[in-house]
């Protein structure tokens, strides 16, 4: 992963990834760890459309502060209290 410029400092700021899917989460993991690493981000948040999450949670709670994703997921006790739903829409209170 490569970011630029290289003397980004990202010092106590919170840094918001976005992206369509979660599916493994090795990019997000990686890009994570780079921005924490090498450019002292404070936080790192994640936020995509789909949540596949078809590996485990845990290298992504290493490294990712907080998961948001939009209502195509479906909770489970593995990402309880650590996945958040975003609403875009509810047809209920138009």
């Amino acid at each position: 992963i490569k970011l630029s410029p290289k003397d980004l400092d990202l010092t106590d700021k919170t840094v918001l990834i976005v992206d369509d899917i979660i599916d493994g989460g090795r990019t997000f993991t990686e890009l994570a760890s780079v921005l924490k690493l090498n450019h002292n981000a404070g936080k790192v948040l994640l936020y995509a459309t789909h949540g596949i999450f078809s590996n485990t949670l845990i290298d992504l709670k290493q490294h990712i502060d907080q998961i948001y994703v939009a209502n195509s997921w479906i909770e489970t006790e593995l990402t309880k209290g650590y996945v958040k739903l975003v609403k875009f829409y509810d047809s209920e209170n138009e």
